[in-house]
């Protein structure tokens, strides 16, 4: 392992597992990807080009809290205060009836050493699966016809992983971001990977309430939205081109949240090299998405609205659809002269087959876009 700083090293021994059984399982899930990675675990399914180990639901009857697909191995995470062979035998008993191939099976538990009874019990399993085996037998198979390689991982052991990760690091708050990308100072990076998880979810705030930071963020975008202009499109030919602009404000903004949560695995992978030049890189995109954090707090709270005024915009900027009003201006000798406009743009809304001029639009579907648009901003803005 590379040599740590001090403090952090310090901080590395005396952190502690976490008291409540699902955090110490989604520790697991982060550590595992290095367990497999450290001990050499050779990726199996071509399918998958790298080790991405992740949380499961429908395999935990069978033991099994964590999986990678890469190298078919899996883990059991087992937070109990005192881990015995029969409790083991037991998770063994449940793997057989397991219906996938498995090729390595990871007993992660939270007491600081592996009891001198527990690895010879496992070695003791590993001589009888191997015995199992003949030419025969693929590997890796199903439990049900041999057991899969087992190893067994301790607190100690566990922990040591994380100081392998400077993401996990911060992430777990063994350390903190510094250096010149400021926006990292005082980062919560399990936050921002929570945020990051959830971004192309759509999110009832009545179910979820958004954060103080979401609230703020979903101000400030919709800020250069005009809903009372928003109303009267469709109602009335003439749309003044701020009204427009203020829509396309608020998707630029949020596509360049997009764009920023895109980098996110990048960010991750890169501050984790040994290459100082690449960490560097990977520091200017987190400090990115540190700046974007409150952005992509809310997006998942205005993606119904995001995706309205995309189509909105889509009928409003088809240069087909529209005519610049004409302004007038007076002269010297206040005589009114016709100018090009850039002020108001007026489309076609009533005649639906025009010899000339604009192509027509349907008020209906207009007023029906706006009416959405208007009535979930209203809604969302009623957390503000």
């Amino acid at each position: 392992m590379y040599k740590l700083p001090p403090t952090v090293e310090d901080k590395l021994k005396r952190f502690q597992p976490p008291v409540d059984a699902k955090d110490f399982e989604k520790l697991c899930v982060d550590v595992f990807e290095y367990v497999l990675k450290s001990r050499k675990i050779r990726i199996l399914n071509k399918t998958h080009a790298r080790i991405s180990a992740y949380g499961t639901s429908g395999d935990k009857q069978y033991g099994i809290d964590v999986r990678d697909p890469a190298t078919q191995a899996v883990a059991q995470c087992k937070k109990h205060e005192e881990v015995t062979t029969a409790k083991l035998k037991k998770e063994l008993d449940k793997l057989r009836g397991y219906d996938k191939e498995v090729s390595h099976y990871f007993f992660m538990i939270k007491q600081p050493d592996v009891k001198l009874s527990l690895s010879n019990w496992i070695e003791k399993q590993n001589v009888e699966a191997q015995a199992d085996r003949d030419d025969s037998t693929p590997d890796p198979c199903l439990p049900s016809v041999a057991l899969p390689e087992l190893h067994i991982l301790g607190w100690e052991e566990i922990r040591s992983y994380i100081g392998l990760s400077t993401f996990l690091l911060w992430k777990w708050q063994v350390a903190v971001p510094v250096g010149k990308n400021f926006h990292l100072e005082g980062l919560d990076v399990q936050e921002l990977d929570y945020e990051v998880g959830r971004f192309k979810k759509r999110i009832d705030p009545k179910e979820i309430p958004p954060t103080l930071e979401a609230v703020h963020a979903i101000e400030s975008l919709l800020s250069t939205v005009d809903v009372e202009g928003l109303k009267w499109i469709g109602k009335t030919p003439l749309v003044h081109i701020d009204v427009i602009r203020g829509v396309e404000k608020f998707i630029e903004a949020l596509r360049e949240t997009y764009k920023t949560v895109g980098t996110y695995h990048e960010a991750i992978t890169k501050i984790d090299k040994r290459d100082l030049v690449v960490v560097e890189e990977g520091y200017q995109l987190l400090n990115d998405l540190a700046r974007q954090k409150a952005r992509i707090a809310a997006f998942p709270y205005l993606r119904k609205i995001f995706a309205d005024c995309k189509d909105l915009l889509r009928y409003l900027n088809d240069w087909r659809a529209f005519e610049w009003e004409p302004e007038y201006i007076k002269d010297e000798r206040e005589e009114e002269h016709e100018v090009p406009g850039e002020t108001f743009r007026r489309y076609n809304f009533e005649n639906q087959n025009p010899r000339w001029g604009s192509a027509y639009t349907d008020p209906d579907e207009i007023t029906a876009l706006t009416k959405v648009i208007v009535k979930n901003i209203r809604a969302i803005s009623a957390y503000q």
